[in-house]
């Protein structure tokens, strides 16, 4: 089975704790370097000389990624939802096999999907020409939907439609998607530009490094994983993380909320992401915090948002251990959790799903690794006048096929629809993803939501 990590590999960019203390040390002593006076009036004569509206014309310079800033500092552009109204418009990326077919696993995950969404909106789809005629097949019962494709014969891109950039739109219903400075996984990087081409969805690249699994947008906030926002420090102009919130901030036209803490000198910690129990660069527990952080658009008693938040603390409650994995201090691990629970806390009224780490090998489908059952990687969307629903990951309907605990995994879905049913909404549940969290995924990370209404 071909399953796609969706995470860096940490190992091979801190192969020792030193090494992995420097790079955040580094990030420090460049940004406290770069607030110097010199500096920073070098970087403002250099930043004006850059700016599209003092062009050198004698030079005939010309910066695509400044010019693409520039306009959206000045535009009605702003994030997609994660929350709010309902989806008009969603994307789905259907790779090719090594045979030139779909794989039966993907598209059974899309079937169920898209019969679960219904019509009433657009589905744009990335597929081989060749993939088409099947592909209509999947919309046969489906009524009143438009479905918009677009064609990449050439390039191997994955199911992970999430990632490769971020979704806004503007006040007259237009699409745009917004890419990072660079995307390192497989071809994903040509998927926005096939799009762009071939349909009425615009393209922007960005000078900021982001992937669109580390953004959510809530009613008020866009929020960002620190891994991310680290990523980007000391890079020209962006001295500080507040900078980078700045320039986040202009680009994607809310306010912005970081997530996550420095884990760098905890030895504890290192551990978990060398063995892979964590994931990322080493700022949050999970690389992309669409993975256990999930806003919900809905006012709680204390007036703020509710976020929904995976602690493994919660997995305890439902089933008396903090995970699957023996020999593991569960207790230990949620604590890691905490920061970002307290960084929400500020702003949101945040409630628990359970999230639970696993390790396994999908009965023989792939190699022994370490991964999370989530439940906070959902689709949710306002269908209706206080038609709220939320469609659901779950793991046991597969339990036989990979040799896994049918019975805690029910368990565990059964508690994290509670949750949802409690705020109002229909849990509508996906079919067995177990390969797609193998994968450090789920039903999210294989959607992007390009447009939504109300």
């Amino acid at each position: 089975m071909d399953i796609i990590k969706r995470a860096p590999d940490f190992t091979k960019l801190f192969p020792t704790q030193e090494s992995f203390k420097r790079a955040h040390g580094d990030v420090v002593a460049m940004s406290d370097a770069m607030l110097s006076g010199d500096v920073k009036a070098s970087i403002k004569a250099l930043r004006e000389a850059a700016d599209p509206a003092t062009l050198n014309k004698a030079q005939k310079t010309f910066n695509m990624r400044a010019f693409a800033h520039e306009l959206l500092r000045t535009s009605q552009f702003e994030t997609v939802s994660s929350c709010e109204g309902r989806i008009a418009n969603i994307l789905i990326t259907v790779p090719s096999t090594e045979r030139g077919t779909i794989s039966a696993r993907n598209e059974r995950h899309y079937r169920r999907l898209i019969s679960l969404m219904g019509g009433n909106r657009t589905y744009t789809i990335l597929c081989r020409p060749s993939h088409i005629g099947a592909i209509r097949t999947w919309f046969a019962s489906i009524a009143d939907v438009q479905l918009n494709f677009a064609y990449s014969p050439r390039f191997d891109y994955s199911i992970w439609a999430q990632d490769a950039y971020v979704a806004l739109s503007g006040k007259a219903g237009q699409s745009l998607l917004i890419e990072g400075v660079c995307f390192p996984r497989f071809d994903d990087m040509t998927i926005a530009d096939d799009l762009s081409a071939q349909t009425a969805i615009s393209l922007i690249q960005s000078y900021l490094y982001f992937q669109g699994g580390n953004v959510l947008t809530s009613c008020d906030q866009v929020l960002i994983g620190l891994d991310y926002v680290w990523k980007n420090i000391t890079r020209f102009g962006l001295a500080t993380q507040q900078d980078v919130e700045h320039e986040f901030e202009a680009v994607f036209g809310r306010s912005v909320l970081s997530l996550g803490s420095d884990m760098s000198s905890d030895t504890y910690a290192y551990d978990l992401f060398r063995q892979g129990i964590f994931s990322g660069y080493g700022n949050q527990p999970l690389f992309h915090i669409d993975m256990f952080v999930t806003p919900t658009g809905i006012r709680g008693d204390s007036g703020k948002e509710i976020v929904l938040m995976g602690r493994p603390s919660a997995t305890q409650e439902v089933l008396g251990r903090y995970c699957e994995v023996s020999g593991v201090d569960g207790a230990r691990i949620d604590r890691y959790f905490e920061p970002t629970e307290q960084l929400l806390s500020a702003h949101y009224e945040v409630r628990h799903l359970p999230i639970c780490l696993t390790q396994g090998d999908l009965g023989g489908h792939a190699a022994q690794d370490y991964y999370w059952l989530t439940f906070n990687n959902v689709i949710h969307e306002e269908h209706g006048a206080g038609d709220k629903r939320v469609y659901m990951t779950t793991y046991s309907e597969d339990a036989a096929l990979f040799g896994t605990d049918r019975a805690l995994r029910q368990d565990l879905e059964d508690a994290a629809a509670s949750v949802y049913e409690s705020l109002g909404f229909t849990v509508l549940r996906m079919d067995g993803l177990e390969e797609l969290a193998y994968g450090l995924g789920s039903v999210h990370c294989i959607t992007k939501e390009l447009y939504r209404i109300g």
